[in-house]
């Protein structure tokens, strides 16, 4: 949440709360805001949808960067959740209209297109934390 509040638009922070979903698991909070902190310095904003996309070794380097000798099992995940995001941003984009307009049902269905976000209770937690966002 913290990162997403400094996007420019609701789009952005929506779009970055659901790769934040997605993107922790298997990682202790403080090192998954490092992480997830340096990605959003290095690619702000609509980089996470908008092309052109960073490249995987890209990716990863900005992980490692901020891990040192941490080893995450979900490391090499990172890409594939980054892009999936970017791409379901672009799908279902503008993302408020998207969460207005749709059920619980129908977001817990949207929400499987990204990357790992199957994975254990990780709809749930994006379902709340965008609730969150939204909430006056």
């Amino acid at each position: 949440m913290e990162v997403s509040r400094n996007a420019a638009d609701d789009n952005a922070r929506i779009a970055w709360v659901l790769f934040g979903s997605a993107l922790f698991q298997g990682i202790s909070f403080p090192t998954f805001r490092k992480v997830f902190t340096a990605i959003f310095v290095a690619y702000p904003g609509d980089r996470l949808w908008n092309f052109p996309l960073p490249a995987e070794t890209a990716l990863l380097r900005v992980a490692k960067a901020e891990l040192g000798c941490i080893a995450w099992d979900n490391l090499e995940q990172l890409p594939g959740i980054f892009w999936s995001t970017g791409s379901f941003v672009r799908h279902h984009g503008p993302l408020a209209d998207w969460l207005k307009q749709h059920t619980v049902r129908e977001l817990w269905r949207d929400l499987g297109e990204i990357h790992f976000m199957g994975k254990k209770a990780h709809r749930p937690k994006a379902l709340h934390a965008l609730l969150r966002l939204l909430a006056p």
